[in-house]
């Protein structure tokens, strides 16, 4: 395959994306595109498995799906946050991408479909990720946290949270194109405006707002870059250069390597924001999973 064929994706979302202004969003017609992409690559592997998340006091129970490849090593499982601004996206949506994740991480990987704003704002999600770990982390597993976008947001927020308790830590974590800081106060929103297909300054702000209504968007919780980063553990971070949030991964790594913590950011060239979705299909996602598996199985 040629180069050709992310561009190709990167023209088509842009298209969509920059149909109509900016910070002007139709949450339902959001969340029908951002499943509709996250579709195009094919599943691999077969079985697929959902559970209830008993902790979460949520009603309806918040659920998760297990996806499990066909080459699973011994122990090691993984949860994940998806991304979609706290405001799009489902299991349905991410299980194409995730079982690319799966197999390359030869580990069952458990996807929490948390609940969204604006019908569940703030501290909803945050509130679900944390149960869904408090759950699992029972079992006697090598756990991973895992997600992209704002997904890795909860990832963060939810190792805060749990080592502040006192509670069990994964033995590491990978963050995918972080969203880290809802304030949106990194260079990179600027400068990267017209080079990422997919994310915009007005449409983050806004998809800000539906979560946080009236909690302030620097609030360490909901942006845990504000947050004290000591004590967690190897952290392997993907971001694109040409991303909007691309200075939300370097400034992360800067501020937890600065407390001790053994952060890689792995920076490529030339993607735009979670490129990983076309997996199977361009050969820089599957170079970035790949990259992902290798770092999953050396750590956990």
């Amino acid at each position: 395959m040629t180069r050709s064929v992310l561009d190709g994706f990167a023209a088509k979302i842009r298209a969509n994306v920059r149909s109509r202004p900016d910070g002007d969003v139709d949450v339902a017609v959001a969340r029908k595109q951002f499943d509709a992409m996250g579709r195009i690559p094919r599943i691999v592997g077969e079985r697929f498995e959902r559970h209830a998340v008993p902790e979460s006091g949520a009603t309806p129970a918040v659920l998760y799906e297990k996806i499990i490849p066909d080459l699973c090593d011994e122990g090691r499982e993984v949860l994940y946050f998806h991304g979609g601004a706290f405001v799009c996206g489902t299991l349905d949506g991410y299980r194409s991408m995730i079982s690319h994740f799966a197999a390359a991480c030869r580990a069952p990987i458990d996807v929490l479909e948390y609940r969204l704003a604006p019908e569940n704002p703030y501290p909803a999600a945050h509130d679900d990720a944390l149960a869904a770990w408090t759950f699992l982390a029972k079992t006697k597993k090598s756990w991973v946290l895992m997600g992209d976008s704002a997904g890795a947001n909860l990832a963060l927020a939810t190792m805060v949270a749990a080592r502040d308790a006192g509670q069990a830590l994964p033995a590491c974590a990978v963050f995918v194109s972080p969203m880290l800081d809802l304030t949106l106060a990194g260079a990179s929103v600027k400068t990267n405006a017209e080079k990422d297909p997919l994310v915009r300054e007005g449409d983050s702000r806004a998809y800000a707002k539906l979560y946080l209504g009236a909690t302030p968007p620097s609030d360490p919780r909901p942006s845990p870059l504000f947050a004290d980063l000591s004590g967690l553990p190897p952290i392997y971070v993907q971001a694109g250069k040409d991303e909007v949030l691309y200075d939300d991964a370097v400034r992360f790594a800067d501020e937890a390597r600065a407390t001790g913590c053994d952060v890689t950011l792995d920076a490529f060239d030339g993607v735009f924001h979670v490129w990983h979705f076309f997996a199977g299909i361009a050969p820089e996602s599957d170079d970035a999973i790949e990259r992902i598996g290798k770092f999953v199985r050396a750590r956990s």
